[in-house]
Order: C-alpha cells, then sequence, then structure tokens
C-alpha cells in the first residue's frame, strides 16, 4: 500500500515538473531561437531550417514526457488494482 501512494507522489511531481518544463521551453524558446539562428546563420533559408530544427524540440519534450507519465499512471492504476 505504501508502494502507491508513493508512486502516486511521483507521478505528482512528475506532473509538474513537465508543467514547468513545458513552460520554460514554450516561453524561453522562441527568443534563443532568433539569437541562435540569427547569430550562427547568415542565409535566411538556412536560418528558416535552422528555427524549424529547434521548434521539434517542443514537440519531442511533450511526447517524451507524455510517454513517461502514461507509463507511469498504469503502473499506479496496475498495483492499486492488485491491492484490491
Amino acid at each position: 500500500m505504501i508502494y502507491s501512494y508513493f508512486l502516486y507522489a511521483h507521478f505528482v511531481i512528475n506532473v509538474i515538473v513537465a508543467t514547468i518544463f513545458l513552460w520554460i521551453i514554450t516561453h524561453t524558446e522562441q527568443t534563443d531561437i532568433v539569437e541562435a539562428c540569427r547569430g550562427a546563420i547568415q542565409n535566411q533559408q538556412a536560418q528558416a531550417q535552422c528555427t524549424g530544427l529547434l521548434h521539434i524540440t517542443e514537440g519531442v519534450f511533450i511526447g517524451v514526457s507524455t510517454f513517461v507519465l502514461l507509463i507511469e499512471l498504469c503502473m499506479y492504476i496496475i498495483d492499486r488494482v492488485s491491492h484490491r
């Protein structure tokens, strides 16, 4: 039973951390992308490709964090069901 509470607490903490990281990525990403692409690349088309590539990080983070949180939620549900 303690394991179930630990899993639930860990899940809630992970949701909070994932939300904070997502907020940081979405709010600082745009300024960092503009500065990184403008400073390193002079060609306009290459700058657009650079910006598009760096926008992928948001989607990757959402996908990975969702996958991890779903696995943890499934483990919590399985543990709760098995202890009934």
